[in-house]
């Protein structure tokens, strides 16, 4: 059985996701860092890639919107920084 490059790819991502969970509820991470927000983007992004190949399309809206709320919650980390340096947060 070969593999192809897309479902290798989805598998690393669908690991660093699963292992970006496990840090989480071992408490080596924390939810409001931009590591995990960034681990779940790579990740899922990876895991993404796979369905270029084979579309399943309930994971993939459920991997969209994953994608989409670490990117909300990347660009609020961000904006909370700048506010923090200006003075500007309590």
């Amino acid at each position: 059985m070969t593999m192809s490059i897309y479902t290798l790819i989805g598998l690393v991502g669908a690991a660093i996701f699963i292992g970006s969970y496990l840090l989480l509820a071992l408490g080596r991470i924390s939810s409001g860092t931009p590591f995990y927000y960034a681990l779940n983007l790579l990740g899922i992004g990876m895991a993404l890639v796979s369905h270029l190949q084979a579309l399943n399309l309930s994971s993939a809206i459920i991997q969209s919107f994953v994608l989409m709320i670490s990117v909300v919650g990347l660009v609020r980390w961000r904006r909370n920084c700048r506010l923090r340096r200006h003075g500007k947060m309590e």
